[in-house]
């Protein structure tokens, strides 16, 4: 694909994704984001040849997006312990920062592919960005097990799905935020801090 091209794909994606943020995808139509795209209905099927299609890339580029925040955190000159802090951390400011809505339309994706029948091989294409998340912090854990600071008699699949839960609710609580407490009981930022404190203590080696 030529670099113009790219680029005006990439307009596409961007302008789609504000739409599902509004509107959810089921309420978004091919006609809206063509229009907020600026382009005719049928460059966009061109590009897209089904609104499944363009899900899947918008989502994609969402996941993707992130991925230099975790290179950058893996990369850092800290020991295994204090990345993972780092990680946890910026999952609690999906909640509270600018990139909330995306983070809504993640937990949004997960939702709706759960009542959807959606292409296998697209799915997979979904499945690839996100073990590119996994890889890094299945790196930070081993570092943190060969450094000495994160705990050796627990196993790497049980350390990983302790983070994957946090992240997970974190997630969810950004979806759901919007409801009112009589029908969902959210936490509290300060109960979120305490969760994140639980679980890096579960990792943490403390016989340093």
């Amino acid at each position: 694909m030529k670099p113009y091209q790219m680029e005006r794909k990439m307009v596409m994606i961007e302008q789609a994704a504000l739409l599902f943020i509004a509107q959810g995808f089921e309420n978004t139509t091919m006609n809206q984001i063509a229009e907020k795209a600026n382009v005719g209905i049928a460059t966009l099927f061109r590009y897209f040849p089904n609104k499944e299609s363009l899900i899947i890339d918008v989502v994609k580029h969402v996941i993707e997006d992130r991925i230099p925040v975790y290179e950058e955190i893996y990369n850092s000159n800290s020991n295994g312990y204090e990345k993972i802090e780092r990680l946890l951390l910026m999952y609690l400011q999906y909640i509270y920062g600018e990139s909330t809505p995306y983070i809504k339309l993640l937990e949004a994706f997960e939702v709706y592919i759960s009542f959807n029948e959606v292409d296998e091989q697209l799915l997979q294409e979904i499945e690839k960005s996100y073990e590119a998340y996994n890889v890094y912090v299945r790196k930070m854990l081993v570092d943190g097990q060969e450094d000495g600071s994160i705990k050796n008699d627990i196993s790497l699949e049980t350390l990983e799905t302790v983070l994957n839960m946090f992240g997970t609710a974190i997630k969810k609580y950004s979806l759901y935020e919007v409801l009112p407490n009589k029908i969902m009981l959210l936490p509290t930022e300060d109960q979120l801090v305490e969760m994140k404190n639980i679980a890096l203590q579960f990792i943490k080696n403390n016989y340093l």
